[in-house]
């Protein structure tokens, strides 16, 4: 089995190989367990794995050779990072969005907009938009979102 950047190659420019092997690690341990235990067979088991990596990994593929076109920035993208110049700490958690450690939905919350924002009265539009926008560069739909955020307790805009 094949784990990180030898299941799939990868550009280095979004630095996701550490990440990447380490999830696919835990999906293949828990994959050999349920084929050892007799859950599945081995050939189910690691079918389902090798799913579940794709799963995860294929979005932030698909980001990364978006990058490579080296196309701007859509408007809500520019007002954002111009939003974030300066903001070390909003920063960080924006690029955890990419490695991993901080959700796109929770970083994109409109509580977090206005931190980055302020109160500005147009926030709560330009949020929704970069919500949106964002989900889908990183190959996420609001429903499979708004699903994952409902079973942590919280809710997306609708």
């Amino acid at each position: 089995m094949l784990v990180g950047d030898a299941g799939y190659l990868k550009d280095p420019c979004t630095a996701e190989g550490i990440t990447d092997a380490f999830h696919s690690a835990e999906l293949l341990v828990e994959a050999i367990d349920s084929g050892f235990s007799g859950r599945q067979t081995l050939d189910e088991a690691l079918a389902t794995y090798e799913q579940e990596r794709n799963n995860a990994a294929f979005p932030l593929y698909d980001f990364t050779c978006q990058l490579a076109t080296l196309a701007p920035p859509p408007p809500e993208m520019q007002q954002l990072l111009a939003a974030l110049k300066g903001n070390q700490e909003q920063t960080d958690r924006f690029f955890g969005i990419f490695a991993q450690t901080v959700s796109a939905p929770e970083f994109l919350a409109p509580e977090n907009m206005q931190r980055i924002f302020g109160p500005d009265q147009h926030a709560s539009v330009e949020c929704d938009l970069l919500l949106r926008h964002t989900l889908s560069v990183i190959g996420l739909s609001l429903d499979r979102a708004t699903l994952k955020l409902q079973l942590h307790g919280s809710e997306l805009p609708d």
